[in-house]
């Protein structure tokens, strides 16, 4: 599934990474420390390993984003590399949903690029942490506000040359826009899925010079 070309829309991994999106999301029912024990599954049945879960087992506030990240090796040969799942929470976050109002003045939203940058921070550290060098693979996905943070990493994670667009990808649902970038369409490797009469990807506004990187 990680070997496909991450330029190119793939409808199976599209399907894979809403399960990531959507396991993510906090299970508040079941009690704080076990938070994150879906996407913790849900990797586990992947085979991936070496799960980290950050700031699910702590209450969620305006500058708090929850994120798994792990990994597995795949490929063989000349294609062999190391797959790092990354999935951000968009659910149950309680207060972090007051950050999609820090809007900002800068070319980026405020409230989401802060975010975005702590998951690409966490990456990086993560690579490091596990000594993983070679050809790295990055697959990412959120939903709603998990989303614009998802994509606005990505577009962090290519801007910074940490994955190259062939082996990045990144899908995302119900994102809402997040930059001013005029040429943020050119993120290849970021698909975001979006409902035709859903509100939420309608804002921060068009008229205010607001978009998603990659292809809609």
């Amino acid at each position: 599934m990680l070997l496909q070309d991450g330029t190119r829309y793939h409808q199976n991994l599209a399907r894979a990474s809403l399960g990531l999106a959507l396991s993510a999301f906090r299970v508040h029912a079941a009690g704080r420390e076990h938070w994150g024990v879906n996407i913790q599954k849900y990797m586990e049945e992947l085979g991936f390993s070496g799960i980290l879960l950050q700031q699910y087992d702590v209450e969620p506030a305006i500058d708090t984003i929850a994120t798994a990240i792990s990994m597995k090796r795949v490929g063989q040969a000349d294609e062999a590399a190391i797959a790092v799942a990354v999935a951000v929470s968009g659910g149950g976050y309680v207060d972090e949903w007051k950050s999609n109002f820090l809007i900002g003045t800068g070319l980026h939203h405020q409230g989401f690029d802060e975010a975005a940058r702590k998951v690409a921070d966490r990456l990086k550290a993560y690579l490091a942490d596990h000594n993983i060098t070679g050809r790295v693979k990055v697959w990412i996905a959120g939903y709603s506000r998990a989303a614009a943070t998802s994509n606005r990493a990505a577009a962090i994670l290519l801007s910074d040359g940490l994955v190259q667009p062939r082996d990045l990808y990144a899908y995302t649902f119900a994102t809402p826009n997040v930059t001013r970038q005029a040429n943020s369409a050119r993120y290849s490797a970021i698909f975001n899925i979006i409902g035709s009469f859903d509100p939420v990807p309608l804002i921060p506004f068009d008229d205010w010079g607001f978009r998603r990187f990659g292809t809609d």
